[in-house]
């Protein structure tokens, strides 16, 4: 109760009494006596705690993914299941098991369809469906294995089961073709064109069912005639293979319907395909939606955000989950990024499973020069410039927008820094051999002139000799072809 000198004198008199009075430093004395730290030895001491807090801030973080995780595995099979995943939250490995979890149920894999947004997703969820359960078919076509695939291909298994014969299977039209029977079947129609084509179907692909159709007056009558007259003769686009497995739906004619299909990547379904997949849960199919709708970034291509955020209010039967841990990146990420949007589902209340660790910084600028000279200083300071830090160009990534990487190159040429540059950074027309090859083509056209000419000559990889150049452009001045005098 008194001041520390009572205190020492009290503590020296037990000592006394006891016949244990020794000679010891301060330091010793507080941590062997009175079990205290000094100076360094405290800081050690605080930092060995901030250690194994974080150790334990980990292991709860990894207990409470491992417990959303199998609870959202293992929900009901007989409901509806919307899961909303973010970043690093363990997606991929929840759908590899959900499929396990059905077939340990008792699903047939025949009655299992795996949907995801892109071919690799489909390849990586099928090997992973592989790893741990009965083997997947990334097309469908195995009948003793769970479909995965993406929707085109989920539709495309749906016509296939209506049409069983061989000289009616259906076949999908690549973007030039599709243009070229779109402009045969509208032939003298304004807007029959490529570009009219791609208009209408952006807004067919985003509409989800709700509200005034898409099309009305001559474009409806245009699109209409395109999809009858294509599929009459079985040949379709990647949306009009949506209408048609929608239609077939409708009219309960595929001879497969999956009973439980699940949804990859929800956030970026479109309107179109929130339509087949309610067309499949009238015929009784459960729906287990997977997505975050934070990450929702495909709106340009008709993806709507709705159908995983509204999932509860436009189905019956609803088990909700979420997965709130991040395991791939450190809380400081995780704790900026929810800053960036706040008001996003998954954005907040995430929970990073590695220690905090590293910082971010954020910096801003007047025009992009400044930001390529701030990133080339600081990519000379930390790699041993004024900051003297020991480290290499391997260890520092930069990551930039394709129109804004030039400018930081140049900056970092001009500081004497080595920087590799991949070749999916350029863009393939301003690649040299594309540009040679554009160039070479664009001459040789009918109606080429000698501007056209003396632009691919430039262009070339061996050039021309400037008599060649003249020569060639005065055959075109009289009439004649590039390509004659190419011969």
């Amino acid at each position: 109760a008194g001041g520390p000198g009572e205190f020492l004198d009290a503590a020296l008199r037990a000592c006394r009494a006891d016949g244990d009075v020794r000679s010891v430093d301060v330091s010793s004395f507080f941590r062997d006596v009175l079990g205290l730290q000094l100076g360094e030895e405290r800081a050690e001491v605080a930092s060995a705690g901030a250690d194994r807090a974080a150790e334990r801030q980990v292991r709860e973080a990894a207990d409470v993914r491992e417990a959303e995780q199998r609870s959202a595995i293992t929900a009901s099979i007989g409901h509806h299941v919307v899961v909303e995943s973010g970043p690093g939250a363990g997606k991929t490995r929840v759908i590899a098991q959900r499929v396990a979890h059905l077939l340990d149920a008792g699903v047939v894999p025949e009655d299992i369809a795996v949907v995801t947004y892109t071919n690799s997703a489909r390849c990586e969820i099928a090997a992973r469906i592989r790893s741990g359960a009965e083997p997947a078919s990334p097309e469908g076509t195995g009948a003793t294995a769970p479909f995965v695939g993406t929707i085109h291909q989920l539709c495309l298994k749906l016509l296939k089961s209506v049409e069983p014969e061989p000289d009616r299977r259906p076949s999908v039209l690549d973007e030039s073709a599709a243009a070229r029977v779109f402009a045969s079947i509208n032939r003298g129609r304004d807007g029959a064109t490529a570009e009219g084509l791609r208009y209408i179907e952006r807004a067919v692909n985003a509409w989800d069912g709700r509200g005034v159709r898409p099309l009305t007056g001559e474009q409806s009558t245009m699109w209409q005639a395109f999809v009858d007259g294509a599929a009459s003769r079985q040949r379709y686009t990647f949306t009009t293979l949506q209408l048609a497995a929608l239609k077939a739906l409708e009219d309960g004619r595929p001879r497969w319907i999956p009973r439980h299909v699940v949804v990859d990547e929800a956030q970026d379904v479109t309107g179109l395909q929130g339509r087949v997949f309610r067309a499949l849960a009238v015929h009784g199919c459960r729906i287990y939606a997977v997505g975050d709708p934070a990450q929702s970034v495909f709106s340009f291509a008709g993806a709507d955000v709705s159908f995983l955020r509204d999932f509860a209010t436009r189905h019956a039967d609803v088990a909700s989950h979420r997965l709130r841990t991040n395991s791939r990146s450190r809380a400081a990420l995780v704790d900026f990024f929810a800053g960036i949007r706040p008001g996003a589902e998954c954005a907040t209340g995430q929970v990073a499973v590695r220690p905090a660790g590293g910082s971010v910084v954020v910096k801003t600028f007047e025009d992009a020069a400044a930001q390529a000279a701030y990133v080339a200083d600081e990519v000379v300071r930390l790699t041993g410039g004024s900051g003297h830090l020991e480290r290499s160009c391997q260890d520092v990534a930069v990551l930039a927008r394709t129109k804004s990487f030039r400018a930081i190159r140049d900056e970092l040429a001009s500081r004497s820094v080595p920087s590799f540059e991949p070749d999916a950074v350029v863009r393939f027309p301003e690649r040299p051999h594309v540009r040679r090859l554009l160039a070479f083509l664009d001459a040789t056209r009918p109606d080429a002139d000698r501007e056209t000419l003396e632009r691919a000559a430039a262009c070339a990889a061996v050039q021309p000799s400037a008599a060649a150049v003249s020569a060639m452009g005065d055959l075109l001045e009289r009439g004649g072809r590039v390509r004659d005098a190419l011969r």
